[in-house]
C-alpha cells in the first residue's frame, strides 16, 4: 500500500470538535448532601420569646380543656351511679 520509506499519518483530532456542556448542579446543596454532612446529628433549637408565649398559651388552653373533660367525666359518672330520671338506679 505504501511504497518505500513513507509512513501513513494517523488520524488527528480536530480543534473544532463538538463539546457537550456539563450539567449545572446549582448553587444549593441537596437534602442528601446536608444529611451526609450532619451524619444524624440534629441541631439544638432555642425557643424565641414569641414561641415561648405561644407555648404557654397552648399549655393554658390544654389545661383548661383537661379540667373541663375531668368535670364532664365526674358528672357523667355521678349520673350513671344515681340512675336516670326515668329509670331506677343500677344495682
Amino acid at each position: 500500500m505504501v511504497s518505500g520509506g513513507e509512513q501513513q499519518q494517523g488520524h488527528r483530532a480536530r480543534v473544532f470538535q463538538q463539546k457537550n456542556k456539563e450539567h449545572k448542579r446549582g448553587k444549593h446543596r441537596t437534602k442528601g448532601e446536608i444529611q451526609q454532612e450532619n451524619k444524624g446529628r440534629v441541631s439544638v433549637t432555642a425557643l424565641t420569646k414569641k414561641q415561648k408565649k405561644e407555648a404557654k398559651k397552648l399549655d393554658k388552653r390544654h389545661k383548661a380543656n383537661q379540667l373541663w373533660q375531668n368535670k364532664k367525666d365526674l358528672v357523667l359518672a355521678e349520673k350513671r351511679h344515681l340512675g336516670s330520671r326515668d329509670g331506677p338506679p343500677p344495682p
